[in-house]
């Protein structure tokens, strides 16, 4: 998301950052072998009781063991720091429900799914679209509501298909 584009929305916003891809991050740098111990290394810090209390961690994390073998996480977690400590100001019961995004990304991603399920469904497309024939066709498939003829009839192919079909027919 752009820096500032929820303050046109929602005025004076609380901003969090999501925990879970905050670890992945951190987890990417560590290797296979570290990462179970290393997730425990820095649970001591979104775990804590408050943003005080979570920043000793953060400064324990990045002084000890696993922040010597792997310093870049330290500064991954202090570059996202204003965007974590919202978090602790909610009693732990709810940070266990907002510490992730993934329940919206999953809504959105449905959500997304849907309108075009819909959307193909519903506008037939025109002679100039170039979307692939594969997404008409389940949308064909899945919705009643979906013209009777075959809609990929009607899609100009594009890209290599579109070269391949012409050399075939003796166009340039």
């Amino acid at each position: 998301m752009m820096k500032g584009a929820h303050d046109a929305v929602f005025p004076d916003p609380t901003v969090q950052t999501c925990i879970v891809h905050l670890m992945r991050n951190s987890l990417d740098f560590a290797s296979w072998n570290d990462r179970k111990e290393l997730a425990g290394g820095l649970k001591a810090i979104y775990a804590a009781l408050d943003d005080k209390t979570a920043e000793a961690s953060l400064t324990a994390f990045e002084v000890g063991p696993w922040g010597r073998k792997y310093p870049a996480i330290g500064q991954i977690w202090r570059r996202a720091w204003q965007e974590v400590i919202p978090l602790f100001a909610f009693p732990k019961d709810v940070r266990r429900i907002i510490y992730t995004t993934s329940a919206i990304e999953a809504l959105n991603s449905n959500l997304r799914r849907d309108f075009e399920s819909y959307w193909l469904a519903v506008i037939p497309p025109s002679t100039n679209t170039t979307c692939p024939v594969t997404k008409f066709e389940a949308a064909e498939a899945k919705n009643s509501t979906a013209p009777a003829t075959s809609i990929g009839s009607a899609i100009r192919p594009s890209g290599i298909r579109a070269r391949i079909a012409s050399r075939k027919s003796g166009r340039s």
